[in-house]
Parts: structure tokens; C-alpha cells; sequence
């Protein structure tokens, strides 16, 4: 957590612009999991009058200097939006918070395909997929352009639906990803 990748800043503001006007016209509370610099959130900002919360281990600017992921796993909180941007698998951060969303919520994740360059496969595909352990990393790593879906259910619970899901592949080890968390009562 903490870096950004901010190489295509126009298609994250662009994505998370869209949903902004469809579902947070009149304003929304967000928290900005990964702060980073603040340039995606601090560019919205300008446009849309949202209640911002940053957070980022690294200590940057304003954000709370804690693990996101910890405060996403705590019951009840109150964000109608939600960016997660950890510079790699937003995985455990969705898992955290689908554990604990108990209402309707946009959420933004950006998933880089680490492992595709070089780095290692995270448990998440392998659970997501039901792919056994001893598979080779390189192949978990090639099925990235399909995994998506997967990842996306894997986290579920059965009151949770995806809806209005859109996804960005500036470049092909990287997703930008847009959805509603509906959450039945």
C-alpha cells in the first residue's frame, strides 16, 4: 500500500467520475483506502462535493496513517464510497469489505497483475478459482485477463450482489474496476 501508479490518473478520475454523477450526485462520504498523494480523490474533489477520508500506511498528507484494511474490517462504517488502490491485489482489502457491508456502496478497486510481471501469485486467485496449490504459479499468473469475475464472487456473501460493473485495462497489468455493492436487508 502507500505507492501509486498514477501513469493513467485521466481513465481513474474518468471511471470514478461516472459513478460519482450516476449514484453520488447529491454528495457521498468516501474513504479513500489507499491516499497515496491524494491526486485521483484531490482532482474529484474540485467537481463533486463528497465527504473525503484518506488513509495510507505511508504517512502521506492528510491521510490517516493506518492499515485501510483493518478499518474496513470493522462493522458498521458508513462510507457510500470506497477506493481501494493498494499498487497490486486489492484483494484482502475487498474480502475485508464484503465481510462487513451492511448497505449499498460503490466501491473502486485498481488490480495490478503483479505476478504476470514477475512477482508472486497471491492466494486469492488460487482460492477464487478453486485451483489446487501445487499449480504452477505461471499458469494461475496467465489466467489473470479471466480471473476477474472470480475474484470479484469469491468475497460474497449471499445478502451481496455486484451490480454495474465497469473495468478499465489501460495496459494489460492493470484493471481499473467500478461497481455497486448491493446489500439486500
Amino acid at each position: 500500500m502507500g505507492r501509486t501508479d498514477n501513469s493513467n490518473l485521466a481513465a481513474k478520475v474518468q471511471l470514478r467520475a461516472a459513478y460519482l454523477r450516476t449514484y453520488h450526485s447529491s454528495g457521498g462520504i468516501v474513504f479513500d483506502a489507499c491516499q497515496g498523494d491524494g491526486k485521483v480523490w484531490g482532482r474529484l474533489r474540485k467537481k463533486f462535493a463528497v465527504n473525503y477520508q484518506g488513509a495510507d500506511i505511508t504517512r502521506k498528507g492528510h491521510a490517516l496513517p493506518v492499515d485501510s484494511r483493518r478499518m474496513l474490517s470493522v462493522k458498521h462504517w458508513k462510507w457510500d464510497i470506497v477506493d481501494i488502490d493498494t499498487y497490486g491485489e486489492p484483494w484482502a482489502h475487498w474480502e475485508a469489505l464484503c465481510k462487513t457491508a451492511d448497505h449499498d456502496c460503490t466501491v473502486f478497486l485498481t488490480w495490478g497483475h503483479i505476478a504476470i510481471m514477475g512477482g508472486q501469485v497471491s492466494r486469492y486467485p488460487y482460492r477464487a478459482m478453486s485451483i489446487p496449490q501445487e499449480c504452477p504459479q505461471a499458469l494461475v499468473a496467465s489466467l489473470a485477463p479471466w480471473s476477474l469475475p472470480y475474484l470479484l464472487h469469491f468475497a460474497l456473501r449471499q445478502d451481496q450482489q455486484i451490480e454495474d460493473i465497469r473495468v478499465c485495462r489501460p495496459n494489460p497489468r492493470v484493471d481499473y474496476v467500478g461497481l455497486r455493492l448491493l446489500v439486500s436487508v
